[in-house]
C-alpha cells in the first residue's frame, strides 16, 4: 500500500494558492488599466459603484443614528450627494469615505473564498440594488437610478452565467479596484482640503466639530490605509 502524504491533494492549500494567484493577476490588470491612457474608461462603472457605496454608507448611518434620508444623487462625473434629515453628523459625515474603504476591504476578503465567488458576487449585486431601491429615486436622479440598477443587474448576471474560475478572477479584480478607488477618493479629499475651499465631507466635519478640514481628511486617509493594510494581512493569513 502506498503511504498517504498528508500534504498531497490538500484542497484548502490549493484554494488558498488559487486565491492569491487570482489577486496577483487582478492587481497586475488593475495597474495596467490605471496607468495606460484611455483604459481607465473601462473602470468607469467601478467608480460609479464606489460612489453608490459611499453615499449608501452616509444614508445607512443616517438611519442607524435615528435620522431619515430624503434621497441620494449620483452624477456621471463620479460624485454624489446624500440628503440626510436628522441623525448624528459625527457618524454620518465620515461614513462615506471610511465606509467605502471598509466595503473594499470586505470585498477583498470575500474574494479569498474562490469556491464562493459566484455567491459573493450575488451579494454585492444585492447590496447595490438595495441602495438604489431605498434611496435613489428614478424621477429625481435618473442617471443614478439606472446606473445603479445596471450595475446590480450585471453583477447578478455575471454570478449566474460565468463559470466559477472567471467569476473568481472578476471578483478579485473588482475587489482591487474598489480598494484603489476608495483610497484614491480619500487621497483626493486630502488634496482638495489643502488647496481649495470646495464644500466636502471634511469641510462639513470641520464646521460641525472644529479643526481644519485637512485634519479630518488626513485622519480618514490614515484610517483607510490601516483598514486596507489589515485586510491584506488577513487575506494573506
Amino acid at each position: 500500500m502506498q503511504p498517504i502524504n498528508p500534504l498531497a491533494n490538500n484542497g484548502f492549500h490549493d484554494i488558498r494558492l488559487s486565491a492569491q494567484r487570482n489577486l496577483w493577476i487582478a492587481a497586475i490588470a488593475a495597474i495596467i488599466i490605471w496607468f495606460v491612457p484611455g483604459l481607465n474608461l473601462l473602470i468607469w462603472p467601478v467608480k460609479i459603484f464606489v460612489v453608490i457605496i459611499h453615499e449608501g454608507c452616509h444614508a445607512l448611518l443616517t438611519v442607524l443614528t435615528g435620522g431619515g434620508v430624503e434621497g441620494i444623487t449620483i452624477n456621471p462625473v463620479g460624485s454624489g450627494q446624500t440628503v440626510s434629515l436628522g441623525g448624528d453628523p459625527l457618524f454620518i459625515i465620515p461614513a462615506g469615505y471610511l465606509g467605502a474603504t471598509l466595503f473594499g476591504a470586505f470585498t477583498l476578503l470575500l474574494s479569498k473564498r474562490v469556491q464562493l465567488a459566484k455567491s459573493h458576487m450575488i451579494l454585492l449585486g444585492i447590496i447595490v440594488l438595495l441602495i438604489v431601491g431605498f434611496w435613489i429615486h428614478p424621477l429625481n436622479n435618473p442617471f443614478g437610478f439606472f446606473a445603479g440598477l445596471s450595475i446590480g443587474v450585471v453583477l447578478e448576471l455575471f454570478a449566474r452565467f460565468l463559470p466559477p474560475i472567471p467569476a473568481s478572477y472578476l471578483l478579485s479584480f473588482l475587489s482591487i479596484e474598489l480598494c484603489l478607488n476608495a483610497l484614491e477618493g480619500v487621497w483626493t479629499l486630502v488634496t482638495i482640503t489643502e488647496n481649495t475651499n470646495i464644500p466636502n465631507d471634511a469641510v462639513f466635519m470641520s464646521q460641525n466639530y472644529g479643526l481644519h478640514p485637512a485634519f479630518w481628511a488626513i485622519s480618514w486617509a490614515l484610517i483607510s490605509i490601516v483598514i486596507l493594510w489589515l485586510a491584506v494581512r488577513k487575506y494573506r493569513s
